[in-house]
């Protein structure tokens, strides 16, 4: 999955969206949060803006503006095996480690 290997989300595209110009941050702003990752969304018509990582929209350029912006995107932090697993994968690496822990015990008892 492109998304889930990627640091940042990025769209790039001329010309103006279909409908409200906002529509992009609003349709973009899901696809981060389900990613996980920040998107920034650069459109040469407006409607330019960065989506973070939970999907709120950080800062968008004013319809019918233009302007070079210079943003801090935070990096997104590591992820874990609890944002891939979720609760299944947190209690199977209990379960792991508790297995480990009996075999380890059981090779330490035999001496």
């Amino acid at each position: 999955d492109v998304a889930r290997d990627a640091d940042l989300l990025l769209q790039v595209a001329q010309g103006s969206p279909e409908g409200d110009r906002e529509d992009w941050l609003r349709l973009v702003a899901p696809l981060a949060a389900e990613a996980r990752r920040p998107a920034v969304i650069v459109r040469s018509a407006g409607g330019s803006g960065l989506v973070t990582r939970d999907g709120l929209t950080a800062w968008r350029l004013p319809t019918g503006s233009s302007a070079f912006a210079s943003l801090d995107v935070p990096p997104s932090p590591q992820d874990s095996l609890a944002t891939h697993g979720g609760r299944a994968g947190v209690a199977m690496l209990l379960v792991l480690v508790a297995g480990a822990a009996v075999v380890l015990g059981r090779v330490i008892a035999r001496g």
